[in-house]
């Protein structure tokens, strides 16, 4: 069903305002988030998972986390 995962993006901690997912079409689709400037070396950025569970009927919650790393070239 589409528009039924919503997740929000966080840059080192800090929320970006905004529920991504909500575009209702069938699949993912690129959104725009802003700009960030990023003064560390190492960024921390999250995707957390507002998708409500059908179970409980509250937010699963759930947080991937990845580390990029300036100039990095894996």
């Amino acid at each position: 069903m589409p528009g039924t995962r919503t997740f929000q993006v966080e840059v080192d901690g800090h929320r970006v305002n905004k529920t991504f997912g909500t575009h209702g079409q069938e699949g993912f689709r690129w959104t725009e988030a802003g700009t960030f400037e990023l003064d560390e070396e190492v960024v921390e950025l999250s995707l957390v998972d507002r998708t409500m569970s059908l179970q409980t009927g509250k937010q699963i919650g759930q947080r991937m986390k990845f580390l990029f790393v300036k100039n990095a070239f894996l």
